[in-house]
């Protein structure tokens, strides 16, 4: 389980220096979240990571880090089922809107976390 971790982790540092890199790229990702209701199906992969980041926590090397990440990443998947579409779609439209310099700023988060996620899994 702890592979499915890293790969997660891979796949989160991976978009946010997609988004260092190349920000008018990266802009794209909330475009496709924004085409119809697609926050069920946003909420239910985050269900499903945090899932595994919370059953995968004891085999990894720092378990309380992915423990922690596991519960804030379903808490974030349920919160997907309860916001509204239109707080929803205004969310990824300000995401969408943002300056370059800010997409880079931004884009270092995760990049950051996923580092993070590959070095304790």
């Amino acid at each position: 389980m702890p592979i499915l971790v890293q790969f997660v982790g891979l796949v989160i540092g991976a978009l946010g220096l997609a988004a260092v890199l190349s920000p008018q790229r990266f802009k794209k990702v909330p475009a496709y979240w924004a085409v119809g209701d697609k926050r069920k199906l946003n909420g239910f992969i985050r269900l499903i990571i945090g899932g595994v980041f919370i059953w995968s926590a004891p085999l990894c090397g720092l378990s309380q880090v992915i423990l922690i990440l596991g519960w804030i990443i379903l808490a974030s998947g349920v919160l997907l089922f309860f916001i509204s579409l239109e707080r929803f779609h205004a969310f990824l439209a300000w995401l969408q809107g943002l300056p370059d310099t800010q997409c880079r700023l931004f884009g270092l988060i995760p990049l950051t976390m996923g580092l993070l996620i590959l070095y304790a899994a």
